[in-house]
């Protein structure tokens, strides 16, 4: 796939995921005041469009944080003078961890020809709250768990 149609799909995801973010309306005090629109630039985006407006990137994180039930420290690292983050470090493996599972969902929802604007498949389909998702195990085989036969 050409990486243009690529940025563009992301994109789209992206979009989706605010749409939810604004859904679940999470709150998140790590997030900074936001700067002047002209001074502000992404910086080290990888997994989401670089020119992604400030606004679309904070509801996206603020989805996946809620989807995990985490805040932006899960992912990213302190800043080096002790304020605030540090937004764009990959000091953490949770952050490129989150990078992948961006990846695979949008490779799901377009493999499987989803509006992406309704994407079927989200950080919270596994996560449901939880910063690790929940193993479920398999259905109980009836035989073993019936009781034994009496004598």
């Amino acid at each position: 796939m050409n990486r243009a149609l690529s940025s563009k799909l992301l994109f789209a995801a992206a979009a989706a995921t605010l749409a939810i973010a604004v859904g679940h309306g999470a709150a998140n005090a790590d997030v900074p005041p936001p700067p002047p629109p002209s001074s502000w630039k992404a910086r080290n985006l990888q997994a989401l469009p670089p020119d992604m407006p400030r606004e679309q990137l904070i509801g996206i994180m603020r989805n996946m944080s809620s989807a995990l039930g985490v805040n932006c420290a899960y992912c990213h690292a302190p800043a080096s003078n002790g304020a605030g983050l540090n937004f764009a470090s990959d000091a953490k493996r949770e952050k490129e961890m989150a990078r992948w599972m961006m990846r695979v969902t949008h490779d799901l929802n377009q493999k499987f020809e989803v509006d992406m604007n309704n994407p079927a498949v989200t950080c919270y389909t596994c996560h449901r709250g939880a910063a690790h998702p929940l193993i479920v195990p398999p259905p109980a085989d009836p035989a073993a768990t019936a009781a034994p036969p009496k004598p």
